[in-house]
């Protein structure tokens, strides 16, 4: 591999570093990473942006029952 082309990725790395840090204070836009995660080229509005929510709520839910149910099933055995 070309040794020159590691500082581009290396700024890459530090630019994604600092727009999700921007994303973690701003809950505007995570609801608008929520819409393009759930409901890719939907307009972000009220109702797109609750139902986004609803659903990023709804999947963690979903996988934190799985999990205790796998953590129950394993210490039954």
């Amino acid at each position: 591999m070309d040794g020159s082309l590691q500082p581009r990725f290396a700024d890459r790395g530090k630019k994604a570093e600092r727009l999700a840090e921007r994303i973690t204070e701003n809950a505007y836009s995570q609801l608008c990473a929520y819409a393009d995660k759930w409901l890719p080229g939907a307009e972000k509005d009220e109702d797109t942006l609750g139902t986004a929510l609803f659903l990023e709520r709804d999947y963690w839910r979903n996988f934190e029952t799985a999990v205790a149910n796998g953590i129950g099933k394993a210490w039954k055995s």
